[in-house]
């Protein structure tokens, strides 16, 4: 109950004062940082030996702010690098595969919480990072296009 309000207090605040501030050319990169926030929010838990509950909303408030940063740019980026002609019938095949990998992650993280309650939010650490290093990976030719672009331009 109280948690929930706090993100959505937090995503509200985002989405007013500062989301509308952010340039569209800067998109992979706010992804990492929504990526990097969400990281942090995980490390927060997982470092967090104390019943406080200041680190629960500690994280909880990076956690919102990570997603909302994060997800609509990364739906965006999908929907923009698949053709109008193709693109349902790449989101429902998307769709499925996300099926097919979430299903399990529910049993996963009950197994591994079992053995050490800090591993599923390793596991989850260590699969932003692995995003955060595709979008170094995608982000490196995209400026290398940019700045020959701009050379071309002048």
């Amino acid at each position: 109950s109280i948690f929930p309000a706090i993100s959505s207090v937090c995503m509200l605040l985002l989405l007013l004062f500062v989301i509308p501030r952010f340039k569209e050319k800067f998109n992979y990169y706010y992804m990492m940082i929504g990526f990097t926030l969400s990281i942090c929010a995980n490390i927060v838990l997982v470092l967090t030996q104390t019943k406080s509950i200041i680190p629960i909303i500690l994280s909880t408030i990076l956690s919102a702010a990570g997603m909302l940063i994060a997800n609509p740019y990364l739906e965006t980026a999908l929907a923009n690098s698949i053709d109008d002609e193709n693109r349902a019938n790449m989101f429902s095949i998307l769709q499925v595969f996300l099926l097919l990998f979430i299903s399990p992650a529910g049993i996963i993280g009950g197994l591994t919480y079992k053995i050490d309650p800090r591993i599923p939010f390793l596991l989850m650490i260590c699969a932003l990072l692995i995003n955060i290093g595709i979008l170094l990976y995608i982000v490196k030719p995209l400026s290398k296009r940019s700045k020959k672009t701009q050379y071309k331009a002048q």
